[in-house]
Order: C-alpha cells, then structure tokens, then sequence
C-alpha cells in the first residue's frame, strides 16, 4: 500500500485528485490532506508511517518555501504543481514505482545522537547526522577517505565550507561529551573504562547500530 499526502487549500481539487488516484491504483492509500505549509509541517513532525508521495500544491510551496525544504527534505518524492490535477497522469507514475525512503533511518540516527545527549540546537549536531546518513547510503563500501568524499557532500549541500563542517561537527562532539553521563558513552562504545569518543569512531558506532 502506498501512503500518499496532498497540501492543498482547494477541496474541490482534493476531491478530484483522490478520486482519480482511487480509480487508477488499488494500491493508494490517502494518509493526510493539510491545506497549508504550516499544517503539513507540524504534521510531519508526528508522522510515523512511511509516506511514498506527497503531492503540493505550487503557490502554498512559494509560501513556505524554505521551511518546506528544511522539514520535507527526507521525502525523495516531493511533486511540485501549479495545478496537481492536470499533471496527475505523471504522477501515477512516480506512485507506483517502489523507491527505498531515508525518513525512517534518518529518524533512527537523530534517535541516536539523542540517546548520546547531541544537541540538536547546535548546527555540527546536524551535520553530523547529515554525514551519518550519507555514509549509511554507502554502507556497502566504506574503505574510503569519507572527509573527502562525504565531507564535501554535506559542505554543498549548507553552502558552508568542509572546514566549518567539520569544525561544528567537532565542537558539537565536545559539548555532547561534557554533557552525557561517563556511563551511557562507556556503554554505547563498549568501553572498559571511560575514554572521549573520537568523531570517526562515533559515525561507525552508531553506522553499525542501526
């Protein structure tokens, strides 16, 4: 079954649109309809399905332009419109097509980082978690220089240098250190005593967790 999510403010062109995607695939599922940016944010915050479409309407896109970025960056399938329902027949392509989500492994490791006690107000948290995910991606080949191969992936994506990156991804290791118990770092490295986790260390460490 796949999990669908329109944002659109005209009822009418819900209506239209669910009906079309029930009459050409079984297989659909309406998960939520949010008639604003703002309604579709919060409600992706509590979303606990996998979602495999999600269908907005253009001008409520422009609204929230970067808020939608931020908040919706996980979703591979985000389909921008000026008018959904003309273009929908592309659409039906794109829903029946099985992709593998991040949402779900994102969440995984932001779990992660918590349970190390990152704070997540601090950009190098982020980052850290963005150079976590992207490696998970090469999880299959990871005898690599990855500061030179995910380091700069990550820079791209933040318009920020690899240094400062890296640099914020340090500090924020620092702070994390200073504030999780001596016994949940030694637990979680498997340490026999306590001992500062290097950053490498910790990617790899929480790579293998899940």
């Amino acid at each position: 079954m796949k999990n669908i999510v329109i944002v659109e403010n005209e009822m009418r062109s819900c209506k239209k649109i669910i009906n079309y995607l029930a009459k050409k695939n079984k297989d659909i599922k309406l998960y939520r309809i949010a008639s604003s940016t703002e309604e579709a944010i919060k409600m992706m915050s509590d979303i606990k399905e996998e979602i495999h479409l999600i269908l907005i309407n253009y001008e409520l896109y422009k609204v929230s332009e970067n808020a939608i970025k931020l908040y919706l960056k996980n979703y591979d399938d985000l389909i921008i419109s000026n008018s959904i329902y003309d273009k929908i027949n592309n659409y039906i392509k794109i829903i029946v097509t099985d992709k593998t989500k991040g949402y779900s492994m994102k969440r995984k490791i932001d779990e992660e980082l918590r349970y190390l006690n990152y704070n997540f107000r601090y950009n190098g948290t982020k980052y850290l978690a963005e150079v976590i995910f992207e490696l998970y991606g090469k999880k299959d080949n990871l005898d690599f220089n990855f500061k030179r191969s995910v380091y700069p992936v990550i820079a791209k994506k933040y318009r920020k240098s690899e240094n400062t990156i890296y640099c914020n991804i340090k500090q924020a290791t620092k702070n994390m250190i200073l504030d999780c118990k001596e016994e949940i770092i030694m637990e979680y490295f498997n340490y026999s005593y306590f001992v500062k986790p290097k950053i490498k260390e910790i990617i790899f460490t929480v790579l293998n967790k899940i």
